[in-house]
């Protein structure tokens, strides 16, 4: 081998050794911050309750997104149910360590505290969700164990695991199954829309009022089942009105 094709390869291989001693650095950096804990309660998948010496703590996982039982607006999410036992099993006679990013808030807005957490055997829930398909990871936010989450979300994917099985239409034929409400929209003249959705209409919304429209539409879906009352204030409010006999049926269903 040339000197130089050895030079090159000592220099990649520093790099590689840099970079890996700032992740095991950033990674430390919270791990000296940790908190070990008792969990209480599994409230689903990404959030737990836990009792610290500082007393009991909500704790949401750092990184992860995983489906609710009791979302405010979608009420029982696709596989609510499934991930909340995945995480309690791998809970189940096991103390947690709490382990903070340095790059992310204690706390979030709701005012739960923000972590990482890891069994007694070492194992990472947040990363043990995502690679059997229970979690999302969340993009939007920097967190040290970004890339690790990303490429195991993409392991789950290839695999279609869980959130990601058939391609994601086994989440589409779930709420079929469940009969919510249909959602329709319909373009108007004038590139404006009809919104329609439990037997009520909103017409002549213009595409820059559509996402409104469609996020009330939305929430009403959600909470249909659980709180017909609430589901159709929320419709008066956005402005839907009522269709009367057959174009109230179509809207519906």
């Amino acid at each position: 081998m040339s000197v130089r094709a050895t030079r090159a390869l000592a220099a990649a291989a520093i790099v590689a050794l840099v970079a890996t001693a700032a992740a095991c650095g950033r990674e430390a950096a919270g791990a000296a911050g940790a908190a070990r804990g008792e969990v209480l309660e599994v409230v689903d998948g990404d959030t737990l309750r836990v009792r610290t010496e500082d007393g009991p703590q909500l704790v949401r996982l750092i990184g992860i997104d995983a489906p609710e039982l009791h979302h405010p607006e979608a009420g029982e999410q696709y596989l609510g149910a499934e991930a909340r036992a995945f995480a309690a099993e791998r809970l189940a006679r096991s103390g947690v360590t709490l382990e903070p990013d340095d790059g992310q808030p204690r706390r979030d807005r709701f005012g739960r505290m923000l972590a990482y957490v890891r069994t007694d055997e070492g194992e990472d829930l947040g990363a043990a969700l995502v690679e059997r398909g229970f979690a999302r990871v969340l993009t939007r936010y920097r967190f040290a164990r970004k890339e690790r989450y990303l490429e195991l979300e993409r392991r789950a994917r290839k695999a279609g695991l869980g959130l990601w099985k058939d391609g994601g239409l086994a989440e589409v034929r779930w709420l079929l199954a469940r009969r919510t409400p249909a959602l329709t929209v319909l373009p108007m003249t004038g590139g404006r829309y009809a919104v329609l959705v439990l037997g009520r209409v909103r017409a002549g919304v213009s595409g820059r009022a559509l996402s409104d429209a469609l996020w009330a539409a939305r929430r009403a879906q959600g909470l249909f089942e659980r709180d017909r009352r609430r589901a159709e204030a929320i419709l008066d409010e956005a402005g839907f009105r009522r269709l009367e006999g057959a174009d109230a049926a179509s809207a519906v269903r």
